[in-house]
């Protein structure tokens, strides 16, 4: 857990701020000389919560733990780790792989939450 999400949050923040940011700078430029600004905010963080915090937040995992564990996993193939695991009889996809889903799976929405809460702070700075 530490690899996939602790590591992964300076990354999350710098997305989540200047997405929150880009949002509204958009959406104020969109809204004007159509609809008040004050609906700038609302639209912004709907926009934010329900669809570009998860989607990013995604992506940027995705990117970053996914190359990060293919890395990993390679090399123990090349040195021939994951050979030594079936030779003792132990299951790699159950020693190596479940860890990394669960972790993954755990850190997914609280990343998400984080990158949130994060962009309509970078949304309100503008």
């Amino acid at each position: 857990m530490l690899e996939i999400g602790v590591r992964s949050l300076p990354l999350v923040v710098t997305v989540g701020i200047f997405t929150g940011a880009v949002s509204a700078w958009q959406a104020a430029y969109q809204f004007q000389g159509i609809l008040p600004l004050s609906y700038v905010g609302p639209a912004t963080s709907k926009v934010i919560f329900i669809e570009l915090g998860p989607v990013l937040t995604a992506l940027v995992l995705a990117g970053r733990v996914g190359a990060s564990i293919a890395a990993e996993l390679g090399s123990m193939k090349v040195t021939e780790q994951i050979d030594a695991l079936e030779t003792l009889a132990i299951d790699p996809i159950r020693f190596l792989a479940m860890p990394r889903i669960v972790a993954a799976t755990t850190m997914m929405p609280i990343l998400v939450i984080f990158a949130d809460f994060i962009a309509l702070f970078g949304a309100f700075l503008v």
